[in-house]
């Protein structure tokens, strides 16, 4: 026969399952006041595209929003996106996200630049940009080596 729990046991498991919840919505309390590569590093441990908005900038929402619409209309993908924006790939590496390695290429008071450098395949590079928007640094523009940026990629009309 198993003891009751103690006040003490009980306030001790609540707290720790705090926590367990806490860690799994970390990625969307990551959009960072004062960091920028945590805003990144929360996008790119994002699984879910409905997620992904969250870190977007009001100007790449609108663009991804503008594009879904003449997807929709034209009953098929969203055109000229056809991967994964935030790594440039249709298919993924195991473990690629252990790869990631961040670096400030550049800060201002309202905007920055992080670049990313990771193997998903072959050795891969992402200058992310943002914005300071309502408090929060979000991503504006992505653009992969060799790439053109997503906001150009995001215009296409078919």
């Amino acid at each position: 026969m198993t003891e009751p729990l103690s006040r003490r046991q009980v306030l001790a498991l609540s707290a720790s399952g705090l926590c367990t919840a806490l860690a799994a919505a970390s990625p969307l309390l990551a959009q960072s006041a004062t960091d920028p590569i945590d805003t990144v590093k929360a996008l790119l441990a994002t699984t879910q595209e409905a997620r992904e908005a969250a870190f977007l900038s009001a100007r790449l929402k609108r663009l991804f929003a503008t594009q879904r619409q003449r997807a929709r209309r034209a009953d098929g993908p969203l055109p000229g996106l056809d991967f994964d924006f935030r790594c440039n790939c249709q298919e993924e590496e195991d473990n690629w996200k252990q790869t990631l390695r961040y670096a400030m290429a550049a800060r201002t008071e309202r905007t920055a630049r992080v670049t990313v450098k990771f193997k998903n395949f072959e050795e891969r590079e992402a200058t992310y940009s943002l914005v300071l928007e309502n408090g929060k640094w979000l991503v504006d523009e992505i653009q992969h080596q060799g790439g053109e940026p997503i906001s150009r990629t995001l215009q296409r009309r078919e």
